[in-house]
This record gives C-alpha cells, structure tokens and sequence, in this order.
C-alpha cells in the first residue's frame, strides 16, 4: 500500500500503543449494497489512525480477526479502481445451506455429524451415540456439539442453567411472545423445550442446521446483519409478522467480548427497523433489546443505544473466568444491558436487593451513596467515595495527583486520557463525527516529539531533514528553488547509494526483536520515515 502523506512510524518495542491510535469502522450511507463481499457477506470499511492521522482505509472480513481465517482484504483507493475480484465466492457460501441435511438417530461427536443408523466402518474408533430421541435433538449445544474455542475466529461461550432461566423469566414477565435469539443457542433450546413462545436462532454457526429447520435457524452473521441464505432471510420475515406487534418482539444478543460494539449496534438498529416497517410504521425505536456485554463497556454501548445496565451477573458454563462466584473480582464481569425499565426486572434475591431511592435491583453490596444520590458499584463490591474525584471509586484505589484521577497504588503516571474526539480533544463527540474531519480540514498536530526529526505541512516541506552524522546541508530553512537544487544533487547520490540503503533496510527489519532490543540505547535511535515519493531513509539520532 502506497502512502500518500508523509509518516514516521517508530519501530519500538517499548510503543506499542500510541495516544490517539486506533482503527474505527465507518458505515457510509448505502455501504451493504456497495460494499466487496468475503464469505461471510460484505465487508467493512476500517479507518485505521495513528497519533490522530488518519493513515489508511481499507475493507476487511467483519466476522473474524485473525487474516489467516479469511484473508479477503482491499483498500478503499484499490476497490475503486479496479473492483473485487473474489465476490463469486459469496455464491458458494449461500448454496451451502440450501443443501438438505442428512439427519439420523445416530451422531458421531469426533466428526460433529450424523451418521447411518447401524456400524459404519468409517466411524468405528469415533465416539458414536446411537437412539437419539426428539427430545435431546431439541439440546444440541447441551448433548453434541463441542464449544468452538479460537478467540479470533469463533469462540463459543454457553450460559449456565441459572442464567438461562434468568432470561426465560424476564421475558415470560414482560408478556413477550417472540424471542429472537442472536448468539444464544441455550436459550433458544430452553424455549423450545419448556415453553409455548415462539423463538428463532441467529447464529453464524452452521452445525445448527442439522438440528433446526428454517424455520427455527438462520444461519446469520451479527456483525453486518448478513443472511446466509435468501430464504434465511425470508423466514426471518415470515418470524417477525407472526408477532402481530413490534412490542411482542425482544432482541436478545451475546456477541463475542472482542467484537466491534458499532457493528453489533448497527445490526440491532436494522432488525428493529426491519420489524417496524413490516407493520407499517416508520420509527426509529429500538425493539425490547436484552445485550450482554462486560459492564466496562458500558460507556461505549451508552453511546449508541439508550440502554441501562442491570445488575446482574452472568455466568457462562465452559468459560474458565466468568463462573459463578460469591464475592471480589472473580466474579463475571458480564452484565444485561436493556431497554426495560429496571425496577421491573427483578433480581433474585438473597445476592441482589431493591433500592428505594435509586428504584431498581442491585447487588447487595452495591450500597447506594448520598453524595453521588446512586449506587454506583459495576463489579459488584462496595465503592468508595472520592472527594477529589467527586464520584465513586473502586476499593483500593487512591487518588493520583499526576493523573488526576483514581488509580490502583502500583500503576504507571499517564496524565492523557483517550476519552473524547482524538482530533480536536473536546470529549462531547468521537473522532469519526468531529467536524473537522466532517469539514475535511486538518487539526494542527505534531506527528513527532523529536527536536531533530520534523515534517513540514505544505509541499514544499515533504523533505525531511538530512542525517546529521552524513555532514550533509539541512534544506530546512532554504527558498523553494535552493531546495529544488539540493533536491536534485541529493537524488543522484540517494539513487547510487539506494541499493545499499536498501539491502541495510532488510537486514534491520530481519533481525529478531529480542537481538535488537537487548541494548536498551537501541530502542529510541531506529526511525523509518515513509515521504510522499515513496523513498526510504534511515535516521539516527545523534
């Protein structure tokens, strides 16, 4: 990838991650129709940044992180020159679940299919169970599929019995008659087993279409709200007339903790859009949304949705941390965030209490504070009130006066906060709705804190200054044609010397990390700098 602006990219080991760094997704107006596709539906759009430059953007898969497990990968600039070549590929994906499944009383779990009744040679050595009845075929998470365990791909994380039955509860209490489950095989199944509500399974694993009809299963993917299948999609339509009323409907979602909390809000936005105008009503509202999420994430989910965060903790069965506990911080971090009104969902007790003043459940160590008129706790113990801070904080934490704020006793002084917009700094809008970038206009900001290494904003600055130690003219403070003219004399010299230049380049990049940064005095001396004519120089400090 070309780099059209000038950028200096410090190669430390020490830097990981820059202040006002990061990668954002951006939904344009009409991107699922006009966005490449992969074979998991359309891509999204990234714009990655570095110290608050935007540096590139480009179109990636938006069900896996990991480029190995799906390598489909364009930039912006190159999608709009010359196409996506690989969308033929989408076809082959969507003809996978229109094949009829083969279905039997016989599973093998080494394979993770059915089978022929009776010995089949293929599967002798295999763990084969045999006379399965409709009852354990309505509990395939529970009896026979295995967890999916890549963190980066698909990790399955199965509820616990008690909070499946949470949820149940909270849904028959609300009068809900329609239940679509978004990533929640187990309470999909606990519906279908023990109830007379109607549910529906989206999930982007396929191993459910051996176990539920089209009716009951959309293979479906939570990230860009694709189906799979037309006739997917179909049934999901055909799912939401028969509530009769969007307030029969509730949306209840686990996505994976690593996914993107926009993508996750864009495709509850489209459901509930979806559902509305199916019964001809034009509104924005958001359908009875159930979301469970770590309660760290809030602020982000606030952002986007109007939800509130309930209280209680849930647990998942095969996960090693975010089990059942009494008390402290191994307990779950995972919390329900809806639109429910709160004193309605009631907690069970004796873990959770009723606030009179606060007027909902909380967890019983949750005492309310008078200062701050609310019960502040997120994990679940007693907060302490700062007076310096005025909020809550949580026990053992002390107030720092270089960071002007509460932090744990053994922590690292940073007095800068990622809070806010990354571009102008006011924390009443992020960076992807600043009306700078809006405006298309630049902030003033350095990209560089080093005295001898500095990047000029024109073009007539792209020049960087010259190694110090090679005894050559710094055409900083020269007219334009003095520059043209050191310009050229340079040229002739850097074309001699490129092949050397280079082949030193790669032999640098090719050492191993733990050779280089054994010297300490090496981790601030090597800066790659990237100009607009896509010639490499190498700096060291004197």
């Amino acid at each position: 990838m070309v780099v059209k602006l000038a950028t200096v990219v410090m190669k430390q080991k020490t830097e990981k991650h820059l202040p006002g760094s990061g990668i954002e997704v951006r939904f344009n107006q009409g991107w699922f129709e006009t966005s490449p596709h992969c074979p998991h539906g359309p891509m999204l759009l990234f714009e990655k940044y570095m110290k608050c430059e935007l540096t590139s953007r480009y179109f990636a898969c938006s069900a896996n992180r990991d480029r190995k497990s799906c390598d489909y990968y364009i930039t912006e600039q190159e999608y709009k020159k010359k196409g996506f070549n690989k969308s033929s590929s989408l076809s082959v994906s969507s003809c996978e679940d229109s094949r009829p499944v083969f279905k039997s009383t016989t599973f093998c779990f080494t394979c993770q299919c059915f089978i022929p009744d009776g010995t089949s040679p293929k599967h002798k050595q295999h763990k084969v169970v045999g006379n399965i009845s409709e009852d354990d075929l309505k509990k395939p998470s529970t009896l026979f599929l295995s967890a999916l365990e890549n963190n980066k791909t698909c990790a399955q994380y199965f509820l616990s019995e008690k909070s499946t039955r949470f949820l149940y509860n909270v849904v028959i209490h609300h009068n809900i008659t329609h239940v679509i489950c978004i990533g929640m095989p187990r309470l999909h199944e606990y519906i279908q087993s023990t109830s007379n509500i109607s549910s529906i399974l989206l999930d982007i694993d396929d191993r459910y279409k051996m176990f539920w009809s089209n009716e009951k299963f959309c293979r479906f993917n939570m990230f860009n709200r694709h189906f799979f299948n037309p006739t997917s999609k179909l049934s999901f339509e055909k799912f939401l007339k028969s509530a009769e009323h969007p307030r029969n409907i509730v949306i209840v979602v686990d996505p994976p903790f690593g996914g993107l909390v926009d993508c996750v809000c864009e495709s509850l936005k489209w459901i509930s859009r979806s559902a509305f105008s199916l019964f001809d009503q034009n509104s924005t509202q958001l359908l009875t949304t159930l979301w469970l999420f770590p309660y760290f994430m809030e602020k982000r989910i606030k952002n986007q949705l109007q939800l509130t965060m309930l209280d209680y903790r849930v647990d998942y069965e095969n996960h090693r941390k975010f089990k059942e506990a009494k008390h402290g911080r191994y307990m779950s971090p995972v919390r329900i965030f809806t639109n429910i009104e709160n004193k309605t969902v009631r907690l069970p007790s004796p873990y959770y209490r009723f606030c009179e003043i606060c007027q909902r459940f909380v967890a019983k160590d949750n005492l309310h504070c008078k200062l701050c008129n609310d019960c502040p706790s997120k994990d679940g113990r007693t907060y302490r009130h700062c007076n310096v801070c005025q909020i809550c904080v949580k026990p053992g934490r002390e107030h720092c006066k270089t960071c002007d704020r509460c932090q744990p006793p053994l922590h690292t002084c940073n007095p800068h906060t990622t809070d806010g917009c990354h571009s102008c700094g006011e924390a009443t809008h992020k960076r992807k709705d600043c009306p700078l970038l809006l405006n298309h206009q630049k902030p003033e900001l350095s990209l560089t804190k080093s005295p001898n290494l500095t990047i000029g904003r024109s073009c007539e600055d792209k020049l960087t200054k010259i190694n110090s130690r090679s005894g050559k003219m710094c055409p900083e403070n020269l007219s334009t044609n003095a520059n043209q003219q050191i310009i050229s004399t340079q040229n002739s010299t850097n074309r001699k010397n490129s092949t050397t230049e280079n082949n030193k380049l790669l032999k640098f990049k090719s050492r191993k990390r733990k050779s280089f940064f054994s010297n300490p005095s090496h981790h601030k001396k090597k800066v790659i700098l990237l100009v607009k004519n896509s010639t490499v120089l190498s700096f060291t400090n004197p």
